[in-house]
């Protein structure tokens, strides 16, 4: 049978005491941001950035950690697109599951090595639009290698 060396804390466990969920942002670059079946306005893109607002819940039990559960509250997307002669053109983007686009168009998948855990991909089908609620986004987290 198994023993118990540090009671306060698994007596904390067992209460409400400790939080199992907990939010994070994390920004993603250039080649960690693809955008697919873009519209017309995004041929030339000369820049992608994306800020991903998400909360990661940690499903437990008396033997450690048995999963990550992620969701996404918020993506920030900014792109910049190359319309030379004229200045480059800049489209910034909130997109917020639940508001301006379905919760069900916004996947977060699991890569096989999840620690660290934070997004390291995330794709933007368009759908040959600039409305978010036309969007089907997927969220890689962990990594593949």
């Amino acid at each position: 049978m198994p023993r118990i060396h540090d009671y306060v804390s698994f007596d904390n466990a067992k209460g409400k005491r400790l939080s199992s969920e907990y939010s994070f942002s994390h920004e993603l670059g250039y080649l960690d941001i693809d955008l697919i079946n873009r519209p017309p306005e995004l041929v030339d893109v000369d820049e992608k950035e994306c800020d991903v607002e998400y909360d990661v819940s940690i499903g437990r039990s008396k033997s450690g950690i048995q999963d990550l559960q992620f969701k996404i509250s918020n993506i920030e997307l900014e792109i910049k697109v190359d319309s030379y002669p004229d200045p480059p053109k800049e489209y910034e983007m909130d997109i917020v599951p639940g508001e301006n686009i379905d919760h069900s168009s916004v996947l977060c998948k699991k890569g096989k090595n999840l620690i660290p855990c934070n997004p390291s991909k995330i794709v933007v089908d368009m759908r040959k639009s600039m409305n978010p609620k036309d969007f089907k986004i997927d969220v890689l987290f962990g990594d593949n290698d």
